[in-house]
């Protein structure tokens, strides 16, 4: 009988014929190695280098440690913060830069002009450059360059040969001094955006989307405004630029970089543009607005579809609650793995949704929220959000037994290593720590949330879910068939007025946002 090769010249043998998985590979290494090599307890490794059985195998303990924000953290001679992560697995570097605006103080009339600003800043040029020659540019050099919106404000970044790293910067930095913001793309991205929300309501998720955050965020938060045609049309270029002057500058953006790049020439090279530009942006204000979720009940909106869409709200807990992990450690029981309870109950055992999940909303502002959601057949919505109720309630009147909060906790600590499995993951993790203030008030936040996870008993469980998951004060939105849905479940005995007061929404205008009549 042939015998196999050995993990290690696999893995090996990976390396050269993939040089693209050399991160993924350089990680699976050391355990490869562990593998090869082990011996068996009380006893000595055989001349074959095989042991008998598996459970001969013996391995180190690994005493793992998550990185310290103090080993990646750079301040630049201007104050901007850098968080760097060097790595030689390929001769790359990526750099992203993170541009704190503030979404809730777009003009009245300009919703969306955030999140045009940072489609723009990649699309339209800049730093002298028109699109096209900026394209080629990036095209030349084998870079990517993006730019997006999100939760803090937006970014941009590039991704190129490390030996290119000084013209990588040119690139961006152009881009955040002088940016093109070309009129015939803007005009395009209008027209694509335009189709887009034309499409509104025949998608059930953007639907699910949009009636959610209208029911939970106010009108005066991002989340709970919408774009409308009448938006698009007033976002113009100078509307572009005005954005750009009030956010964009020194003072107002930090960094992420990993590759194959030293400190000191990361330094050097941010160092240098900044040198140059002098600018003063806004301040950014600390968001301290609550949710003003709507009354408990069922929201009702009608779509004549074959699988109700369910989304489910309750309040849930501020993040520095000093409850939070044990949050976690309850979410996970529930719905946040796939060997959940609900996930068991509603998917596995009677086989009414694919999908079905909770989570445990961390907000870096007031409080969040515990969220849920599923998408079921119709005729079974009702029997569905009964099951999902039930689990509920069981958590709450105190059914957990000891093995399965051990099973639980073991499997978070189990995975938490998996957070930081790449170098741009690990600048990325420690980065939004500084964006979201945690670092500042609790910079040893990774370093001790394995000892926290472990310390949650079931008291602790117990007691939060009492007071959490109390299902009277459950938010409940479906979009389905409402004819089907309102009929009720007779054959267990349900109707839709079970979970609370009924009210039907209206479906709306796709580019307008107003009620359609009727």
């Amino acid at each position: 009988m042939t015998r196999s090769t050995p993990i290690s010249q696999r893995m090996e043998a990976l390396m050269i014929r993939a040089p693209r998985t050399l991160a993924l590979t350089a990680l699976w290494l050391p355990l490869a190695a562990c593998v090869h090599s082990s011996v068996p307890a009380g006893g000595t490794l055989p001349d074959d280098g095989i042991v008998s059985h598996p459970d001969q195998l013996t391995f180190p303990v690994v005493d793992y440690q998550p990185p310290r924000a103090s080993e990646h953290r750079m301040v630049l001679a201007n104050g901007s913060v850098c968080y760097m992560a060097e790595h030689s697995f390929v001769p790359l570097v990526r750099i992203e830069a993170t541009i704190r605006t503030d979404r809730d103080r777009e003009p009245e009339g300009l919703t969306g002009l955030n999140g045009a600003f940072f489609s723009q800043l990649a699309e339209g040029g800049g730093g002298g450059l028109a699109p096209a020659e900026f394209e080629d540019r990036v095209a030349f050099l084998g870079a990517r360059f993006w730019s997006r919106p999100t939760e803090y404000g937006g970014v941009v970044g590039i991704e190129l040969l490390s030996k290119d790293l000084n013209q990588g910067l040119d690139l961006l930095f152009g881009q955040l001094v002088s940016p093109g913001f070309d009129q015939a793309r803007l005009d395009l991205w209008r027209e694509q955006t335009l189709a887009s929300l034309r499409q509104r309501n025949d998608d059930t998720r953007r639907l699910e989307r949009l009636e959610w955050n209208r029911l939970i965020y106010p009108p005066t938060v991002s989340e709970g405004r919408f774009v409308t045609q009448a938006d698009l049309d007033r976002i113009t270029r100078d509307a572009l630029l005005d954005w750009q002057r009030r956010w964009v500058a020194p003072a107002g953006i930090s960094f992420e970089v990993s590759g194959d790049v030293t400190r000191n020439a990361v330094l050097t090279a941010l160092d240098r543009h900044f040198e140059t530009w002098q600018a003063a942006c806004e301040p950014v204000p600390e968001r301290d607005a609550e949710y003003s979720a709507a009354t408990p009940g069922v929201y009702l909106l009608d779509k004549e579809v074959n699988q109700t869409r369910v989304r489910l709200a309750l309040p849930g807990l501020h993040r520095d609650d000093s409850r939070w992990v044990a949050g976690e450690v309850l979410n996970t029981i529930l719905g946040g793995g796939f060997t959940s309870r609900l996930v068991s109950r509603i998917r596995s055992d009677e086989g009414l949704a694919y999908s079905v999940w909770s989570s445990l909303g961390e907000e870096n502002h007031g409080t969040g929220l515990f969220l849920g959601g599923m998408q079921t057949k119709v005729e079974s919505t009702l029997y569905a959000m009964a099951l999902y109720k039930e689990e509920l309630q069981r958590l709450a009147g105190g059914d957990l037994e000891n093995d399965e909060l051990e099973r639980v906790r073991l499997g978070m600590i189990e995975e938490f290593p998996g957070n930081f499995n790449s170098p741009a993951n690990i600048v990325a993790r420690l980065h939004d720590e500084e964006l979201s203030g945690r670092y500042a008030s609790d910079p040893a936040w990774f370093a001790s949330y394995r000892d926290r996870v472990a310390a949650v008993d079931r008291d602790a469980v117990i007691s939060l879910a009492r007071e959490m998951l109390d299902t009277d004060r459950l938010i409940w939105l479906l979009i389905g068939d409402t004819k089907v849905i309102e009929a009720g479940d007779s054959e267990h005995g349900l109707k839709l007025e079970d979970f609370g007061p009924v009210t039907r929404i209206p479906l709306r205008d796709p580019l307008s946002q107003l009620p359609l009549e009727g």
